[in-house]
């Protein structure tokens, strides 16, 4: 796992394009990786510097989908699922008012408003704050497991 120390002493670990570092959370939070409660005492997840996601630290090694922040060199994110490939396909997001309690599916953050609080992609159902907008990539449609386990099999076999 490459990470580095910087001047003002807090390690970077780089997975995919993500500069992640550990953060303290001051509201409940949920992971952007496996969508479970981040908790705990002191600096309880990693954030990634560029686009913002919040993981637990636990998960930040198995992130899978690029930053969409930074155009630096990572891997491609073509995704083989049920035999055949599927593209990066473009979110398509519409503006929502949410009824209930919401989580933002990037940052992990509440998403607080009365009305038009955040917006929802109509494929995949995800749900970001507006200002997460612009650090969410074309992922429609991949399913992070799926890819962890092409990626794990793609080890295996090379």
């Amino acid at each position: 796992m490459p990470c580095h120390t910087t001047s003002n002493n807090s390690r970077v670990h780089t997975i995919n394009g993500h500069r992640f570092v550990a953060t303290l959370l001051r509201q409940p939070t949920f992971c952007s990786h496996c969508n479970g409660f981040i908790f705990g005492i002191g600096k309880q997840g990693h954030q990634c510097r560029d686009c913002h996601m919040v993981v637990h630290k636990r998960c930040h090694q198995l992130v899978t989908l690029n930053c969409p922040s930074n155009d630096g060199d990572h891997l491609d994110l073509d995704v083989v699922a049920d035999d055949h490939q599927q593209q990066q396909q473009p979110h398509h997001f519409q503006k929502k008012t949410f009824t209930s309690p919401t989580y933002c599916n990037h940052c992990g953050s509440m998403i607080f408003g009365l009305i038009r609080q955040g917006v929802r992609c109509n494929d995949c159902q995800i749900r970001i704050h507006h200002r997460c907008r612009k650090n969410v990539g074309d992922f429609c449609h991949i399913n992070q497991q799926q890819q962890q386990q092409q990626q794990a099999c793609m080890t295996c076999s090379g």
